[in-house]
């Protein structure tokens, strides 16, 4: 089994929001990916974009700058 470690979750309300940030996020270079959504957190789309800590900036930039509706950003050991 992988040792879990601590990322940043980032939830969304809709699946076109998420897949809006994962195509972005590639764009632009930064670490991350969809995943399904864990089970003890709860969201409209069943997914989530989880990354490493040290993008949290640069994500929080991306989404303000390209408009894309999230519902929360956490910190979750995954």
């Amino acid at each position: 089994m992988r040792e879990k470690k601590l990322s940043l979750l980032i939830t969304f309300e809709a699946t076109t929001q998420a897949m809006k940030l994962e195509k972005v996020a590639g764009q632009q270079g930064v670490a991350g990916r969809l995943i399904p959504l864990p089970p003890a957190v709860s969201a409209g789309c069943g997914f989530a974009f989880k990354a490493p800590l040290e993008e949290r900036r640069r994500l929080e930039e991306l989404i303000k700058e390209c408009d894309i509706e999230i519902k929360e950003v956490s910190k979750m050991l995954l």
